[in-house]
């Protein structure tokens, strides 16, 4: 009988052990995303003109008329950006201002947002056109952006891309 009641008691305290486990929940990693713009950008009307293109320290436009160049973002599928950047710089020492545009999101697909900003680019140094969730009507990651994010300069000549940055979250599990 003392086994019985043994055994009984074991298992009543087992099963409360076993229904008082913290309930498991998704872990997150956040990270972030560099690019070479060489590799990440193009210009959004082809063209043979090689004034504007990829080279080694940045995608350039060494010519006398702006040019449209899209970079677009890659991170691991699924994750949101919590903000995204494009750093330009000026190749001949004066000042220039270049539009930027981020848009969101998967056209036909999704609900896409376009958002434009102007970056004054300095003499010496760099800007960055930044784009962050609430400028797409969200909060803590950019909405849509899980499945594309793009930013497309009007880049002014003399100017050049030299780096694309983002920061985002993805889950590792329990």
């Amino acid at each position: 009988m003392n086994a019985m009641i043994r055994t009984m008691l074991a298992t009543t305290f087992l099963g409360c052990g076993f229904g008082m486990l913290p309930s498991a929940q998704a872990a997150t990693q956040s990270s972030s995303y560099y690019a070479n713009p060489a590799q990440a950008c193009q210009l959004s009307i082809p063209t043979i003109d090689t004034v504007v293109a990829p080279r080694a320290n940045g995608y350039r436009n060494a010519g006398t008329t702006g040019a449209f160049v899209i970079c677009g973002f890659s991170k691991m599928n699924g994750s949101q950006l919590a903000n995204a950047g494009i750093q330009l710089v000026s190749l001949d020492g004066q000042v220039h201002s270049v539009s930027c545009t981020g848009v969101n999101g998967v056209a036909n697909i999704s609900t896409q947002t376009y958002v434009s900003k102007t970056v004054v680019v300095p003499g010496t140094g760099y800007n960055s056109a930044l784009f962050y969730p609430s400028d797409f009507g969200g909060s803590g990651t950019i909405p849509g952006s899980e499945k594309n994010f793009s930013i497309t300069c009007n880049l002014q000549p003399q100017v050049a891309i030299i780096l694309l940055s983002a920061a985002f979250s993805y889950e590792i599990g329990t």
